[in-house]
């Protein structure tokens, strides 16, 4: 826009906040909120001692009055910048305020900027412990960083584009709904009661306000219909006049949020929603260097603010000792995480009981107190045993085919397919639930009534099949909970790592596995890891038609993407499976596909890698767990002898990186595999390096892995 008066404040605020923040960078500028323990005189400051503050008047005001105006303000702010000077000092640290740009969409009165240069001098006077001895205030328009003005638009073109494509949301708190917005599970319907119960004050909701105040990424963590999406929105409201959130931004998955940061969108003053933080964590979505772009430390006005299911945690985000420090670990582990995370308990405590007894009146939530079995307050109103119960009476004849759709969603779930499913794929499967006789009498509306029977509603509230758009559906994330506890109640006691996990595999019916081979596509982000998981538990079709084409080189490694190699690797992590040995079970050469990540790398001579980049975390990631898995500096395994006539140059320079990172144990074995392919340097830096601690623990527990202790149930340490 042009520099003219017609602003409103807010909206000049907004506008010179974003053109500051591209002219200065986002590193040395930062916003100072105002909402919680008020204006300090400043909107932002740089490190190199800039403070902007600025001041739209109203519109359409006389040249006399606009300047009487922008006079009184621009005093009443430097005053600010005096009476709170301890408060100033503490805010700014070691920068003192060399330049003061006092930004106007207009000023047509020399007096203005004659009263500046007056203040100038009388602050220079005043010998103030944050001001620089050559302090001086400029009146400016935004035509002072005039040079930026086409980047911001092309940021918010692009950022209109993802907004009307459905990829993102960008609304102030107040306009958002908590459940057709936010996430927050419907209520039971009662005649005359509203469409929310009261909420119910949670016992970590005082820590929950430091957290969010405090900005950063804040996670809660507990079991499906724990109450976390109700809890994180009641914070948001309940903080709102202290914080200085302006505005929520609601990505569509984790993808989405990296275009929206790749537009170069200016976060601030804003909340990031991320319900249901495992749809976010894909190869292509949220990391540790994304959280840190978007919450660098010393800013608290961006939240990030995520649910997260406990199970969903234990399946995607499960950790090795040799990964630690790694992709994924440092974003939730418990001791290095960036994360502050919070549990929530599904059941009430005694102190949670006594707050909702006073919100008795509600038939809704007096009901629920009257349960005695272990039910959870948000459990209940949310109806999740309700659709438990809905799901297992349609299995016993209250609408079998309804129940077969729902079924078929929750297993192709677990099979590690996460995105939303369409509606084709889920009628292919429902029928593998249902007798013989019924499966070729169905009409289509049979399926229309079942839909109906799944996706509706149970008493207003959640129910079991979700629409999420575009015809695709999810499952009710209590019904994968409770499929995923059941299955591994029946299991049997094993020491074997990732045993549990895969009884829970081994429970999908065999031909959803068969209906998903004949759906999902190559290029599909979840086709390798999906395949893996069905190859362990005896359905290689897929796995074994992929290496037919391998072999007859109507595909090669060029069909494959990074982040499916990617996918693939988390996807052996979450389930403790060898991930060198099952890139060998796929059919691809391992040491090409090591060759391709590490060129992925793009590592240049003598310039150092910006790990900070996601993608390259991701490479990285991938390549530590690989070396720890297939343990290629040992020559005679198959991914040793794979390795053995790659560049020793392209090994020597990855082994470099995890040598400058300290990212043990892959630093020692990227090391002495170039030692054992002959780079003399690598001989005499291996020889100087103790073994790792994490290598010695992890070559302990592989030793005890081929034990007698830790046999499968049924077979012996041979098997």
């Amino acid at each position: 826009m042009s520099s003219t008066d017609d602003w409103i404040g807010e909206d000049w605020e907004a506008h010179c906040m974003a053109l500051a923040a591209i002219y200065y960078g986002i590193e040395g500028f930062q916003t100072v909120p105002s909402r919680h323990g008020g204006d300090l005189g400043i909107e932002a400051f740089t490190h190199t001692g800039v403070a902007v503050q600025c001041y739209a008047a109203r519109a359409n005001t006389s040249v006399d009055e606009r300047y009487r105006n922008q006079r009184k303000k621009l005093t009443e702010d430097l005053a600010k910048l005096e009476r709170h000077t301890p408060e100033v000092v503490r805010l700014l640290g070691e920068t003192k305020i060399k330049n003061y740009l006092f930004m106007v969409p207009v000023f047509d009165s020399r007096r203005i900027v004659q009263h500046a240069t007056a203040k100038s001098s009388e602050y220079r006077a005043k010998n103030l412990p944050h001001l620089h001895p050559e302090f001086r205030v400029t009146v400016v328009t935004d035509e002072i960083f005039a040079e930026c003005k086409p980047k911001l638009q092309r940021q918010q073109s692009k950022l209109r584009e993802l907004i009307d494509a459905g990829r993102v949301r960008l609304s102030p708190i107040g306009n958002l709904h908590p459940v057709r917005d936010l996430g927050v599970h419907p209520a039971i319907e009662v005649d005359g009661l509203p469409e929310i119960p009261p909420y119910v004050p949670r016992d970590i909701d005082r820590t929950l306000d430091d957290l969010t105040l405090n900005g950063g990424l804040v996670v809660i963590e507990g079991n499906s219909a724990a109450g976390k999406t109700r809890c994180a929105f009641e914070a948001l409201v309940r903080n709102k006049p202290k914080a200085s959130w302006e505005s929520v931004l609601i990505p569509a998955d984790g993808k989405a949020l990296r275009q929206v940061i790749d537009t170069g969108y200016n976060f601030r003053n804003m909340v990031v929603w991320l319900d249901d933080l495992e749809e976010y964590m894909s190869s292509d979505g949220l990391n540790e260097n994304i959280a840190r772009t978007l919450c660098p430390d010393g800013r608290n006005d961006v939240l990030l603010l995520c649910t997260l299911r406990s199970k969903a945690k234990l399946e995607l985000f499960a950790t090795r000792p040799e990964t630690e420090g790694m992709r994924g670990d440092r974003l939730l582990s418990p001791g290095r995480s960036i994360a502050k995370t919070i549990r929530l308990d599904r059941a009430l405590s005694k102190r949670e009981r006594r707050a909702a007894i006073r919100h008795a009146s509600d038939i809704r939530i007096a009901q629920a107190l009257a349960v005695t079995d272990d039910t959870g307050l948000a459990e209940f109103i949310s109806a999740g045993p309700l659709a438990v119960e809905r799901w297992l009476d349609g299995e016993h004849g209250a609408n079998e085919l309804g129940s077969a759709l729902v079924s078929a969603a929750v297993d192709i779930r677990l099979t590690g397919y996460l995105s939303p499913l369409p509606r084709e794929w889920i009628e292919a499967c429902a029928t593998v639930y249902l007798e013989e006789r019924r499966k070729h009498r169905l009409t289509a509306s049979d399926f229309s009534l079942a839909w109906e029977w799944a996706t509706h509603e149970i008493q207003g509230a959640s129910s079991c099949l979700i629409p999420k758009g575009n015809n695709t559906y999810s499952a009710f994330d209590y019904l994968i909970d409770y499929r995923q506890t059941a299955a591994e109640a029946s299991a049997p006691h094993s020491d074997f790592a990732g045993f549990r996990e895969l009884m829970v595999l081994k429970k999908i019916p065999g031909d959803v596995w068969h209906e998903l081979f004949d759906r999902i596509a190559l290029t599909d982000p979840y086709f390798l890891s999906c395949a893996s998981r069905a190859e362990m538990v005896g359905h290689p079709a897929l796995l074994a038609d992929f290496q037919r084409k391998l072999q007859s080189r109507s595909i090669d490694l060029s069909h494959i993407s990074d982040d499916q190699i990617i996918t693939l690797v988390r996807s052996c992590v979450a389930i403790n499976f060898c991930v060198g040995c099952m890139i060998q079970t796929t059919g691809l050469d391992f040491g090409l596909v090591v060759e391709r990540l590490i060129t992925a790398l793009n590592i240049e001579p003598n310039a150092p890698l910006d790990v900070t980049d996601p993608r390259v975390e991701d490479l990285l990631y991938a390549l530590h767990v690989i070396a720890c898995d297939a343990r290629p500096d040992l020559g005679e395994r198959p991914s040793g002898k794979a390795i053995k006539d790659l560049s020793p140059d392209l090994i020597f320079a990855l082994a470099s990186v995890f040598i400058e990172h300290n990212a043990q144990p892959g630093a020692y074995i990227w090391l002495a595999c170039a030692a054992r392919i002959g780079v003399e340097l690598a001989s005499e830096l291996i020889n100087e390096m103790e073994k790792p601690r994490e290598l010695i623990e992890l070559e302990s527990a592989k030793a005890y892995l081929w034990s007698d202790h830790a046999r499968l149930p049924g077979g012996t340490a041979d098997d």
